[in-house]
């Protein structure tokens, strides 16, 4: 009798399947770099990721400051990945 008050069919109603998350379909390994939607105070957008896992770990590359965010916000921050030559 615990799951009496479960809704079904609740998950992600409110948008579109193709569109619950434009960055989940990447995939995200340790020195892949990052632009986020939002700037960061020192005026850079590009970010390397330092760790991954149930959480990110993000460095700016202006001025080094290193922000951990758990996978959804990372997901929902960042806006795309910068395509490095090699």
């Amino acid at each position: 009798r615990r799951h009496l008050h479960k809704r079904p069919g609740r998950a992600g109603a409110h948008r579109p399947a193709d569109t619950f998350y434009r960055a989940k379909n990447m995939v995200y390994s340790i020195g892949d770099k990052v632009i986020t939607k939002k700037k960061h105070p020192c005026g850079n957008d590009v970010w390397t990721i330092v760790r991954v896992g149930a959480d990110y770990k993000i460095r700016c590359d202006k001025c080094g400051r290193v922000v951990m965010l758990s996978s959804s916000e990372f997901l929902k921050s960042v806006r795309q990945k910068v395509e490095q030559d090699g």
